[in-house]
C-alpha cells in the first residue's frame, strides 16, 4: 500500500551553493563601483524596452534563448499557439485527448512549463497546464523559448522552461484589419481588428471567429474500431476571442497599459482514441477571461520600477457520453478555476553591472461539481510566493549572471509552509568575430497541480515539489553568410510526480525517485541563393531514470528553404522527421512531414498560400489519434 513520504524541503545543497552566489554577488558589487564622474556620463540614457517582466536581452535569461518571429507584414497562418510553437527546436508537440495539446521541452510535460503573453504568466487552472491549441496565434511578434537553465527573474514552475509570446505592437499606417483563412472541410478563421498608434498612446481591439468541421485523415488511413477515415470523428469545434489592449506614456518616461481578454467555446468535441475503451467526451461551453494591469515608472536615468496585477478565469461544462450520438451523459462537470498574481521587478543599470529586485505572488483556486465523486461544490486554493534577486556584471567581454529565488509554498490543508532555494547563474562571452560562447546551470522547481493535489480520485495531499539541476553549454560560431549553433545538456529531475497504482483497481499521484536526461541541439543556418536552415536534436535518459522517454522521439530533423522569387513573392519549404517514439507503451512510427507556402505582400493586402503535409503521410504524434492528412490553406490580410 502506498504510504505517503514525510515532507522535507530538499535545502541542504542548493543552500551552499545559494551562499556562494551571495558571496559572489557581495564582490561584485564591491569591485565594480566606479568613480563619480562615470556615474554621471549616461544621465541621458533611458532603459524603457518593450512591457514584460522578463530578460529584456539574452543574458539576463542565464539559459540560451531561442525565438521565433513573424515580420509585420507576415501573415500568421498557424491557427492557435501549438502550431505556432511547433516549428521551434527542442519543443514537441503531441495532440490528441482531453487536454487538446500536449507541450513537451527537452522531455518536461506541459504542466512543468511556464507559458507568458508580454511576460505576464497565464493560468493554467487546475490542471495548471496551458492548452495551447485554444489560445489563437493572432497579433504574435515572437515567440521566445528558453529551454534550459532558467534565471530566477521567471519565478517558479518553471522546471521545464519558458515559452514566452511577445505580441505585436500597434502602427500608425493603418486602422482596421480583416483576416480570412480557408482550408479544408470547412475550417474557416475570420478576425476583425482596429489598432493605431498615436503620439503618447495606442490600442487594440480584436475579434476572431474559428469553426472547423473536423479535420480530413490521410487516405492511407486504416478503419479501425469507431473510426472509419475520411473527416475523423468528433473533431468539430467552434471558437470565438475577444481581445483588448491600451497603453498610453506619462510624465515624459513612465508607460501604463491595461488589457483584456475574452475566449468562449461553443462546443469542442473531443476525438476519442481509435482503440478501446472508448469514451464520447465533449466540451459543451468553455470560457477562458483573463486580464491584467501594467506600469513602468522612470525614477532616475538608471532605475525603474515595473508592476503587474493580473487575473485568469476558467469556466467550463464537460460531458462524457455512452454513446457516439452524444444523447446520454455519463458524466456532466463544471469546473470553475482562476489565478490572481502579483508581480514587482526593480532594475538598477550601472556601467558595469545591473542589478534587478522583485517579487512574485500567486493564489491558484478552484470549485469544481459534477455527478460522479463532486455531487456538492467542492473547492480548494494554493499559494505561490517568490521573491529573487539577480546580479549582471560585464567584465571585459565576460558577462557573469548570479541570482536565486526563494519559493514559498502553502495550500489550505496544510499547516507549515513549503519553501525551496532556487538559485541560477550563467556566462556569456563573445569575442571580437561575434563568436558566442555561454556557460549555465540552475535549479528549478515546479509545485503540485491543484489536480494532483486535490482529485478525489487519484490526489495526494502530500506531494512534494518536483525540482530540477538544469546544466546547458552552448555556442554560436558565425561564419561567412551564415552560423552554426550548438548547444548540449542535461537535466537531473528528483520527486517526479506520476500516477502509481496503490491497488489493482486505483491510481495515486505519487514522486518517484529521480529521472536524468540529455542531449543536444545543432542548428546550422546558411544563405547561398536560398535561404538554408538545417536543425538537429536528440534526447535521451539514462538506463537508472524511473521514468522512460514518452512521446518524446530520441531524433528529430527540421529542414528549411526560403527564396525570393519572381514578383516579390516568397517561398518557405520545410521538412520533418521525428524518429520512432514510445506512447502508452506502444511504438509510434518514424516519418516525415513536408510543407510548402507561397506568400505575396500589396501595399493594402496580404496573400498566403499553403500545403501541408504535402504526400498526405498518415502518422500518430499520441497512441491511438491519427493526426491530419493533406490539407491546403489560402489566408487574406486586408488593411486599411
Amino acid at each position: 500500500m502506498f504510504k505517503p513520504t514525510a515532507i522535507k524541503p530538499p535545502v541542504a545543497q542548493t543552500s551552499r551553493l545559494c551562499l556562494l552566489l551571495i558571496l559572489l554577488i557581495a564582490h561584485i558589487l564591491l569591485s565594480a563601483q566606479q568613480p563619480d564622474t562615470l556615474k554621471t556620463a549616461h544621465k541621458v540614457k533611458y532603459h524603457l524596452e518593450g512591457a514584460s517582466i522578463v530578460a529584456e536581452k539574452p543574458t539576463q535569461a542565464i539559459g540560451n534563448i531561442e525565438t521565433r518571429t513573424w515580420a509585420s507584414d507576415e501573415i500568421i497562418t498557424e491557427l492557435n499557439l501549438a502550431d505556432a510553437v511547433d516549428e521551434i527546436s527542442g519543443l514537441n508537440i503531441s495532440r490528441g485527448g482531453k487536454g487538446g495539446s500536449d507541450l513537451s521541452i527537452r522531455g518536461f510535460a506541459k504542466e512543468d512549463v511556464t507559458v507568458m503573453i508580454d511576460g505576464r504568466p497565464l493560468g493554467g487552472g487546475y490542471f495548471d497546464a496551458v492548452d495551447l491549441s485554444a489560445i489563437p496565434a493572432a497579433e504574435i511578434k515572437e515567440i521566445q523559448v528558453i529551454k534550459g537553465p532558467v534565471s530566477a527573474l521567471y519565478g517558479s514552475n518553471t522546471m521545464g522552461g519558458v515559452v514566452n509570446i511577445i505580441t505585436r505592437k500597434p502602427q500608425n499606417d493603418a486602422w482596421l484589419k480583416a483576416a480570412l483563412q480557408l482550408q479544408r472541410n470547412n475550417t474557416r478563421r475570420l478576425q476583425l481588428s482596429s489598432a493605431h498608434s498615436f503620439n503618447t498612446w495606442d490600442y487594440l481591439v480584436s475579434l476572431s471567429d474559428y469553426y472547423t468541421a473536423g479535420f480530413p485523415l490521410s487516405e492511407d488511413f486504416q478503419p479501425q474500431g469507431k473510426e472509419n477515415g475520411g473527416i475523423r470523428d468528433n473533431s468539430a469545434q467552434k471558437q470565438n476571442d475577444l481581445q483588448t489592449r491600451l497603453n498610453w506614456d506619462f510624465g515624459d518616461f513612465h508607460k501604463l497599459g491595461i488589457s483584456a481578454s475574452y475566449t468562449w467555446m461553443d462546443f469542442r468535441e473531443i476525438p476519442l482514441s481509435i482503440h478501446p475503451p472508448y469514451t464520447y467526451q465533449k466540451f459543451v461551453d468553455w470560457k477562458r477571461y483573463q486580464m491584467s494591469a501594467n506600469g513602468i515608472f522612470q525614477f532616475d536615468w538608471n532605475q525603474k520600477l515595473n508592476l503587474n496585477l493580473y487575473y485568469d478565469g476558467y469556466d467550463d461544462i464537460y460531458h462524457t457520453y455512452q454513446d457516439p450520438e452524444y444523447s446520454l451523459i455519463a458524466l456532466n462537470s463544471r469546473l470553475l478555476s482562476n489565478n490572481i498574481g502579483f508581480i514587482a521587478r526593480y532594475d538598477l543599470e550601472h556601467e558595469n553591472y545591473d542589478l534587478i529586485a522583485g517579487y512574485r505572488g500567486e493564489r491558484q483556486a478552484y470549485d469544481r461539481k459534477d455527478n460522479g465523486g463532486y455531487t456538492e461544490w467542492t473547492g480548494n486554493w494554493q499559494l505561490l510566493q517568490n521573491p529573487f534577486l539577480q546580479l549582471e556584471s560585464r567584465l571585459a567581454g565576460l558577462t557573469v549572471t548570479a541570482g536565486c529565488g526563494i519559493s514559498f509554498f502553502h495550500q489550505h490543508q496544510r499547516n507549515n509552509w513549503i519553501y525551496h532555494l532556487e538559485p541560477s547563474l550563467g556566462f556569456f562571452y563573445e569575442d571580437c568575430r561575434f563568436a558566442q560562447y555561454n556557460l549555465a546551470f540552475s535549479n528549478n522547481v515546479n509545485y503540485p497541480s491543484l489536480h494532483e493535489l486535490f482529485s478525489s480520485s487519484s490526489g495526494n495531499e502530500n506531494l512534494k515539489e518536483e525540482s530540477a539541476w538544469k546544466y546547458e553549454i552552448s555556442t554560436r560560431q558565425p561564419f561567412n553568410n551564415g552560423s552554426i549553433a550548438l548547444s548540449m545538456f542535461y537535466n537531473q529531475i528528483d520527486n517526479m510526480v506520476e500516477k502509481a497504482y496503490v491497488s489493482p483497481y486505483n491510481e495515486i499521484f505519487v514522486n518517484i525517485d529521480q529521472v536524468q536526461s540529455y542531449g543536444l541541439e545543432a542548428t546550422l543556418n546558411w544563405k547561398f541563393l536560398l535561404e538554408h536552415t538545417l536543425e538537429y536534436r536528440y534526447l535521451d535518459y539514462t538506463t537508472g531514470s524511473d521514468r522512460p522517454l514518452n512521446e518524446n522521439p530520441q531524433n528529430i530533423v527540421t529542414i528549411s528553404e526560403k527564396a525570393n522569387l519572381p514578383w516579390k513573392i516568397n517561398l518557405e519549404y520545410t521538412a520533418n522527421w521525428q524518429d520512432i517514439s514510445v506512447s502508452e507503451s506502444h511504438t509510434i512510427s518514424a516519418h516525415w512531414l513536408h510543407n510548402a507556402y507561397l506568400s505575396r505582400s500589396f501595399k493594402n493586402y496580404n496573400l498566403k498560400l499553403g500545403l501541408e503535409n504535402i504526400f498526405d503521410v498518415n502518422y500518430e504524434e499520441k497512441y491511438g489519434y491519427p493526426q491530419p492528412g493533406f490539407d491546403f490553406i489560402l489566408s487574406i490580410e486586408v488593411k486599411k
